[in-house]
This record gives structure tokens, C-alpha cells and sequence, in this order.
């Protein structure tokens, strides 16, 4: 992410918009989106239900562009109980080129039910509508509720698991006995597997 000085927005600058005023306010959310706005230039939608907090979506003009530029496989993961609120921050992430990952929109949800879930969805797709379009895949975590709101709002696009998950999974599924296999052959299968996927050409 970068900022209309153009200096690099890590992380911790997340950490940082929900925490900068804690001495005035703590977790004050509408302070969180101003920073957001004002320092980062960012498009920021926030979700509340009974006047609570429930999510919040934001993008930054550089995320929007590099979204344009490579949208044709978007990655999306979560990282749960972060900030003094213990939310969720939910990724929008795309590769170009060179195969390094640009995030190109967050969301931060007090929970991912499936309400949330999509209305995060639905954003996403609002502010990035011609450019998703483009999109032919998206890669997730086995969450099924995730994968249930992609597949509605985002009807076009295929879905795959990660390589994380995907290893796990092989490596639940190679059984000794189901497969009536040596524990070496299950060795030899699963280190294949894993050079197959990690291996930097079809």
C-alpha cells in the first residue's frame, strides 16, 4: 500500500489506524476511517447495525490500480483477533507479474458471518467493477462460508484452496490403510506432492 507521498504503508500502519488516537478515544473507528481518508487518500465504507460497529472496507488509489492492472487471479485470506477488538482483517491480494502480491483492498469485520461476509463482497465488487470483471479465479482458505458469498456476488469467476490447504488436505487424505500403502510410499507420494505445487513452472 502506498500513501499520496508515495512512502510504502505496511502493516503495522493498519495496526496503527486503530490505535493512534487510544489516548483521546480508544478504538475510536471514526478516527480510524479519517486516518484512512486523509493520510492514505483511501475509499473507506463502514457497516454498522444498531449503530455498531460490524465492518469496515477501504482501498487506497494505488490498490485500485494495481487491482486493474493484474486482476485475473485474486487471492483472499483473513487474519483473525487482531487490534484491542479482536477483529478480523480480510485481504484482497493480487500477483503481477514478477509473482510478488499487492494487497488491493481490507476489510476489518468484527466477526465473518455471512452477512458481513458479503456486504465486504459486495464492495469489493462495486468499487472495482470494471476491473473484476477480468477476473477468472480466486484463490481462498477452505472457509466455506467465504467461498459460498464468492461464488454469489462474483457468479463468473472459478474457485481453487490455497496451497496451504491444499497440502493439508492431500495430507489428511493419503492414508496407509485406506490406500493400503507403505508409510514410505505415503512419504514419497506427499513429497511430490508438495514439489508439484511449489514448483515454479507447469
Amino acid at each position: 500500500m502506498v500513501d499520496k507521498t508515495k512512502k510504502q504503508i505496511m502493516p503495522q500502519d493498519l495496526y496503527n489506524a486503530f490505535n493512534e488516537t487510544k489516548d483521546k478515544n480508544a478504538n475510536d473507528i471514526e478516527a480510524a476511517a479519517q486516518l484512512l481518508e486523509t493520510k492514505y487518500i483511501a475509499k473507506v465504507e463502514i457497516l454498522e447495525e444498531d449503530s455498531q460497529f460490524q465492518g469496515m472496507y477501504f482501498s487506497t488509489p494505488e490498490m485500485k490500480q494495481n487491482m486493474k492492472k493484474y486482476p485475473e487471479v485474486m487471492c483472499i485470506d483473513s487474519t483473525y483477533k487482531i487490534f484491542s477488538l479482536r477483529f478480523s482483517l480480510m485481504f484482497f491480494v493480487i500477483e503481477d507479474g514478477e509473482g510478488r502480491s499487492h494487497i488491493v483492498a481490507v476489510g476489518i469485520l468484527v466477526n465473518e458471518s455471512r452477512p458481513i461476509v458479503k456486504w465486504l463482497m459486495e464492495w469489493f465488487k462495486k468499487d472495482n467493477l470494471e476491473a473484476v470483471k477480468k477476473t477468472r479465479g480466486f484463490i481462498t482458505n477452505k472457509d466455506l462460508v467465504e467461498r459460498s458469498v464468492i461464488r454469489e456476488v462474483f457468479d463468473w469467476g472459478r474457485l481453487f484452496i490455497c496451497q496451504f490447504h491444499t497440502l493439508r488436505i492431500f495430507g489428511r487424505e493419503v492414508c496407509l490403510t485406506k490406500m493400503k500403502i507403505t508409510k514410505e510410499q505415503k512419504e514419497n507420494a506427499l513429497r511430490c506432492l508438495d514439489k508439484m505445487v511449489k514448483s515454479s513452472c507447469l
